[in-house]
C-alpha cells in the first residue's frame, strides 16, 4: 500500500490542484454514498434532489463513478458542482434582486462525491493506523 505522500501528487503546473491518483472509487462506493443522503426534495445548482437520486441509486452510481474517478485522477471537479449559493424569492416583484435572499445549498452530486472522498480517506487512514500512531496521550 503506498504511503499518503505518494497518493497526493504535486501539480504539474501552476493552477492545478493535487490529485488523489491512488484513490479508486467503485460503483458500490458511490451507491453507498447515494443511499446515505437524506431524503430531501430541495435542489442545488445541479437541479437534482437527493430524493430523486435515491430513487435510482444503481443508475446514478454507474453514471457518476467514472466521472468521480476521472476527477480524482486529474484533480479537477466541474465548477457547476462547486456552486452552493441559490437565490430564494422573499416575495414581491420577482424581477428585483432585492426580493431574493441567498441560501447555501450544495449540489447533490457534489455531496455524493464528498461523501465518497471522505470514506476513502478515512479507510486509508485506518489502514495505515494513522489514528493509533498519531494520537496524543492525555
Amino acid at each position: 500500500m503506498p504511503v499518503l505522500r505518494e497518493w497526493i501528487r504535486e501539480p504539474a503546473e501552476e493552477g492545478y490542484s493535487p490529485t488523489f491518483a491512488g484513490f479508486r472509487l467503485t460503483v458500490d462506493d458511490v451507491e453507498r454514498s447515494i443511499m446515505s443522503l437524506s431524503n430531501k426534495f430541495v435542489v442545488g445548482a445541479d437541479s437534482i434532489s437527493s430524493h430523486a437520486i435515491k430513487q435510482m441509486p444503481k443508475f446514478f452510481a454507474k453514471l457518476l463513478t467514472p466521472l468521480f474517478n476521472k476527477s480524482l485522477k486529474l484533480g479537477i471537479f466541474p465548477d457547476i458542482f462547486e456552486m452552493a449559493i441559490v437565490p430564494v424569492p422573499k416575495g414581491g416583484d420577482a424581477t428585483q434582486l432585492t426580493n431574493y435572499r441567498p441560501i447555501s445549498l450544495l449540489p447533490c452530486i457534489a455531496k455524493v462525491f464528498e461523501k465518497c472522498v471522505k470514506e476513502e480517506t478515512l479507510n486509508y487512514l485506518n489502514h495505515i493506523n494513522f489514528w493509533l500512531t498519531n494520537s496524543m496521550v492525555l
